[in-house]
């Protein structure tokens, strides 16, 4: 009897141990780097407990450079960019924190917090993200926002993107300064307050105009990318405000890749909804590269 009762001990602890080891399997900062698309969540904020996935309809996409992230979500059928995030973020043993530094739709409590999210890349090589937002409320006697309730975040993604290795364009670019049309013989600056970044990904690149100092996105677009031969290339499959006429459109633009500058000049055409192509814009800017 106390054999058995021996045996019993040790199956548990190797299989105590066997669950530790799984839950602590290291999880390399490299390995989140690149271009991941929602597969299922848990509507946790709305009382869900089931997993659930966006239909076909839906671009909902992650992008993950060695500083900076963003996440968008995109109805095609509607042209509207129904959500988008992102900022700076650390990692640290299994914990992925997200800096939040922009946020749509306005109002968001998420604007402004650092929120941890425990790290699982499981056997096929899906990142379960897990973690809460606080949710905040005016406090009337101390006069500011208070924090009031959390809510889960349960979400599990697949990656879309997986050469990291050789990618030059992969990290983050902040614009550094631009020309609005031909006639311009000066640059220009954005002034400090407008944040003005692009996030490369070994596919796809997203680029966001935002507030620094307040509760706005100002523009957004994202979608695919080629780079070859001092030819850049963007297929663009979002783009926020809607109506701008650019999502479906493919602009060749000149490109010059340096070891802390991108400079890329050419023309990108608005469609209307016939089709036509009734205008066009000048993109000729210099981003630095955020080391």
């Amino acid at each position: 009897m106390r054999s058995n009762f021996i045996v019993l001990v040790v199956l548990s602890v190797l299989f105590v141990g066997c669950a530790t080891e799984k839950q602590e399997k290291p999880v390399s900062k490299d390995a989140l780097l690149g271009t991941w698309r929602l597969i299922k969540y848990i509507d946790h904020a709305n009382g869900g407990s089931e997993w659930i996935s966006y239909s076909d309809d839906f671009i909902y996409e992650k992008h993950v450079t060695p500083t900076d992230f963003t996440w968008i979500k995109y109805q095609k059928s509607e042209d509207d960019l129904a959500g988008i995030g992102g900022g700076t973020y650390s990692f640290e043993n299994n914990t992925y924190t997200e800096d939040i530094k922009f946020f749509l739709p306005t109002g968001s409590s998420e604007l402004g917090q650092s929120i941890p999210f425990d790290v699982e890349i499981d056997d096929k090589g899906l990142w379960h993200h897990n973690g809460y937002a606080k949710q905040f409320e005016f406090d009337i006697d101390a006069g500011e926002m208070a924090a009031v309730d959390s809510v889960k975040i349960e979400e599990i993604w697949e990656k879309v993107s997986t050469d990291v290795g050789d990618n030059a364009l992969m990290g983050t670019c902040n614009l550094e300064s631009y020309r609005a049309s031909d006639t311009d013989s000066l640059r220009s600056e954005y002034p400090a307050f407008v944040g003005n970044i692009k996030l490369f990904s070994p596919s796809h690149f997203v680029w966001v105009k935002y507030n620094t100092e307040g509760d706005e996105v100002m523009a957004a677009a994202s979608g695919t990318y080629t780079n070859k031969s001092g030819v850049y290339v963007e297929n663009i499959q979002t783009c926020y405000p809607k109506g701008e006429g650019i999502v479906g459109t493919s602009p060749e633009l000149d490109a010059k890749l340096e070891p802390n500058n991108w400079k890329h000049t050419g023309q990108v055409y608005q469609l209307d909804s016939a089709g036509s192509e009734p205008n066009t814009l000048l993109i000729d800017e210099i981003w630095t590269k955020k080391l």
